[in-house]
């Protein structure tokens, strides 16, 4: 409002935008904040804000002292900024998510952007990828895929539509999608989509401890190559690849009639997700990729915590707690855990799990350290899948030797174990309990 008058904006479509809300009036905030009660009431955790860019030209807010083209940015952090302190309001010690199609500096805080209808004119998922990239080095480390990719045009003739290498990157990236892609009725991207659904809520242990990295740093959850590697020239130009967190490098395809790409690997030796082929970084290598496979390698000395197979959210099963281990010298991982709810996070009620690898000539010898901090974890068993390894003779826990399993069927049956995986070259162990207190194996050759 302006003197009494109708402050009056278009949406970007032409329509009328009818009256919009001065967010720095105190009063408007406060009645914008009930609006939200109904959403709170049906237990929602959070909204979308969209067009908050309709602010412009000569519309002039008495409580900035701005007119439109001056509060333009400024309006769009404080609209959602508005969302946010509605939901904090009314449950403030519970998290919610609010994300807008526009913001500015500052934004990060309530917290993340959210693409919106990028499909909407057919713009491809090359654009999308680079423009997550490209937000984490702007401070935004945060991002939500929406999508306009409706049921009317899934039903249509159109078939070059990137279905499946849509679903590969959205489970691969920062904070999922709201899209109508999930259940296609053409199989090849419906079972994309499953099969990289489950292996993203496997991979949450891993995601949830590189989002608090991001809360405590501001890195990116989704990294340009850059950023890990910037005296490395040729990560400025590794076009359309990232790090999620910095053990996995995730190279997506962009049509789903491409089965190749080329992926520029940094300093280092870095493995195949699928089946642990190894390459020396430096070096830039042709990766093959049908249309169920997305290229993920992981960093060698990398430790990757993972929730049980099957799991649909983060908290829906407790055992076992899986550690992909690609040993390489000593190297280490701290895993975090909180209730995933409150805010109790910061008051110390979380929990640190230090695990360290160290390779020597007698073998292998893994740590999992007691937890610290006052978020007590559930009880749960613990595997260890250790990659790219030759025989041992022994597995012991602390002083304790291990049964040695004859297959994999015989180890998934067993409380306790280890079995050498011969074609994988994978040795698999598992440990009943331990979620309070250290765990000490020792692989002897």
């Amino acid at each position: 409002m302006q003197n009494d008058a109708v402050w009056k904006g278009r949406f970007g479509y032409g329509m009328d935008a009818g009256a919009l809300v001065d967010f720095a009036n105190p009063a408007a905030r406060k009645w914008w904040a009930g609006l939200h009660n109904f959403l709170i009431d049906i237990d929602a955790d959070g909204m979308a804000g969209d067009h908050g860019e309709e602010v412009y030209g000569t519309m002039y807010s008495p409580y900035t002292k701005m007119t439109g083209e001056e509060y333009h940015n400024l309006y769009s952090m404080l609209y959602d900024m508005a969302s946010w302190e509605a939901f904090k309001q009314r449950n403030p010690n519970k998290r919610c998510v609010v994300w807008g199609r526009s913001l500015w500096a500052g934004t990060q805080r309530y917290p993340m952007q959210g693409t919106q209808d990028s499909h909407s004119e057919g713009k491809n998922i090359e654009g999308e990828i680079m423009g997550c990239i490209n937000f984490g080095l702007s401070g935004v480390p945060f991002r939500i895929y929406t999508d306009n990719v409706t049921r009317e045009i899934l039903d249509s003739a159109r078939k070059d539509w990137p279905l499946s290498r849509l679903s590969q990157y959205l489970c691969l990236t920062v904070a999922g999608e709201r899209t109508e892609l999930y259940w296609t009725g053409r199989q090849i991207p419906d079972d994309n989509y499953r099969k990289f659904a489950r292996l993203r809520y496997r991979l949450i242990p891993y995601i949830y401890t590189y989002a608090r990295t991001t809360t405590q740093t501001g890195l990116p959850l989704v990294r340009a190559m850059v950023l890990e590697y910037q005296n490395d020239p040729q990560t400025y130009s590794a076009y359309g690849q990232y790090l999620l967190g910095d053990k996995l490098l995730i190279a997506p395809l962009w049509s789903d009639f491409k089965f190749e790409r080329e992926i520029y690997l940094p300093k280092g030796q870095w493995v195949d997700f699928w089946d642990d082929t190894l390459y020396e970084g430096e070096q830039t290598i042709t990766y093959n990729a049908p249309i169920d496979k997305a290229p993920i390698l992981v960093k060698a000395g990398a430790i990757i915590p993972m929730a049980p197979d099957g799991q649909r959210f983060m908290d829906e099963k407790k055992t076992p707690l899986t550690f992909r281990v690609y040993p390489r010298g000593v190297s280490s991982f701290i895993l975090y855990e909180d209730d995933g709810i409150s805010y109790d996070y910061e008051k110390g009620a979380y929990a640190l799990t230090f695990i360290k690898c160290a390779e020597s000539k007698e073998g292998l010898m893994l740590t999992k350290s007691a937890p610290k901090g006052r978020y007590k974890l559930p009880q749960r068993d613990h595997v260890f899948e250790v990659h790219r390894q030759m025989p041992v003779k022994s597995v012991t826990k602390g002083k304790h030797g291990l049964t040695n399993l004859q297959n994999k069927k015989a180890f998934d049956s067993a409380e306790e174990g280890w079995f050498y995986d011969e074609d994988k070259k994978i040795i698999w162990a598992k440990v009943k309990g331990g979620s309070q207190e250290q765990i000490l194996l020792s692989f002897l050759k």
